[in-house]
C-alpha cells in the first residue's frame, strides 16, 4: 500500500523492509500527534494568557469598587455622627426657647394673654 502495491504483495517484503515501513509510519504518527497536541497546547496557553489578563483587569477593578465602598461607608458614617449631634442641638435648642426670660420686666406684667 505504501508504494502503490496491493497488501498481498506487501506480505511477500522482507521482514527488515516491513519493520522499516512500520518504523517509519509509527515516526509519522507520532509526529502528527506531537504536532497536534503542541498545537492544542499553544492554543491553551494563549487561553490561559487571556483569561490571566481579564482576571486581572477584574480584581483590579473589583479593589477599586471596595476602596470605593469603604470611602462612601466611612462618610456615611461621619454623617450619621454630624445628624445626630445636629439633632441633639436642634433639640437643645428647643427647650431654651421655653426657658427664656426677659429681664427687666416685672413677673405678670404681661397679663392674660401670656401666650400671645
Amino acid at each position: 500500500m505504501a508504494d502503490g502495491r496491493d497488501q498481498g504483495a506487501e506480505a511477500h517484503w522482507p521482514r527488515e523492509k516491513q519493520m522499516e515501513l512500520f518504523k517509519n509510519c509509527f515516526a509519522e504518527l507520532k509526529r502528527d500527534t506531537l504536532d497536534m497536541m503542541r498545537a492544542v497546547m499553544d492554543r491553551m496557553v494563549e487561553a490561559q494568557a487571556v483569561q490571566e489578563k481579564a482576571l486581572r483587569e477584574v480584581e483590579g477593578k473589583l479593589s477599586s469598587q471596595a476602596d470605593t465602598v469603604a470611602e462612601l461607608e466611612h462618610e456615611v458614617e461621619e454623617m450619621n455622627v454630624r445628624q445626630r449631634r445636629m439633632q441633639e442641638q436642634l433639640e437643645e435648642l428647643g427647650n431654651r426657647r421655653q426657658n427664656v426670660r426677659i429681664v427687666g420686666l416685672p413677673e405678670g406684667c404681661e397679663g392674660s394673654d401670656a401666650g400671645a
